[in-house]
C-alpha cells in the first residue's frame, strides 16, 4: 500500500511539472527583456581635462563681453562633483556649459581654429 502512495504521488509530481514548465515557459517568453544599461563613467585624469579645458573658454566668453549666469552655475557644480568623485556628473555640467558657451553670438572656440 505505501509503495502505491508513493508510486502515485511521484507521478503526480511529474504531470504536475511537465505541464506546468511549458504554461510557465508562454509567460516568461511574453515579457520584456530588461536592458542593460552601462554608462562609461570618465577618470579622474579626463574629468579634470575637460574641466580645464572648459574653463579656458568660459574665460575666453567673458574677455569677449559675455556672461552667463547658467553656464557659471553649471561649471561651479562640475567643480564641486569633481570634489565628491561623480565624474559622470562633471562631463554632464561641463556638456551644458559648453552648449551654452557655443549659443554665444560670436562664439569661436579656441580648441576649433584650424591655426
Amino acid at each position: 500500500m505505501k509503495l502505491s502512495k508513493v508510486a502515485t504521488a511521484a507521478a503526480l509530481a511529474a504531470v504536475l511539472g511537465a505541464g506546468a514548465a511549458p504554461a510557465f515557459a508562454g509567460e516568461m517568453s511574453n515579457m520584456p527583456t530588461a536592458a542593460i544599461q552601462a554608462a562609461i563613467v570618465p577618470s579622474l585624469g579626463q574629468a579634470q581635462d575637460r574641466l580645464a579645458q572648459v574653463g579656458r573658454h568660459l574665460v575666453e566668453a567673458e574677455r569677449r563681453s559675455f556672461y552667463s549666469p547658467d553656464a557659471d552655475t553649471n561649471f561651479r557644480a562640475a567643480q564641486t562633483a569633481i570634489q565628491n568623485g561623480r565624474y559622470d556628473e562633471v562631463v554632464a555640467n561641463l556638456s551644458r556649459v559648453q552648449m551654452q558657451l557655443e549659443s554665444a553670438p560670436y562664439w569661436d572656440a579656441p580648441d576649433r581654429r584650424p591655426w
